[in-house]
């Protein structure tokens, strides 16, 4: 494995452990592992198009009733998951 390879593992390992605590912290179920998290963003580079500017790609739930899985993930840009309308889920410890 190359020095390239295990920069984009280590990024995308701290990535996977970001999101499941922000899936707990927001009271939101999850089934997907680090190695199908790995293979979403890695796919066609994904991975180098993450961000926070609104063209930058975010992994976002197709429906927002149910838990965040595999077949309920698509990657779109930041501008259009914030179009979509989702329910505002309270934090643990929120009321």
């Amino acid at each position: 494995m190359d020095a390239l390879e295990i920069q984009k593992r280590m990024h995308i390992n701290r990535w996977y452990l970001l999101w499941k605590n922000q899936c707990k912290m927001r009271g939101e179920e999850y089934d997907l592992t680090l190695e199908e998290f790995y293979n979403l963003w890695t796919k066609d580079d994904r991975w180098l198009e993450r961000g926070r500017q609104k063209d930058n790609l975010c992994m976002s739930r197709i429906d927002w009733e149910k838990p965040w899985t595999l077949s309920n993930i698509k990657i779109v840009t930041r501008l259009e998951m914030l179009r979509t309308k989702r329910p505002r889920n309270k934090g643990v410890g929120e009321q």
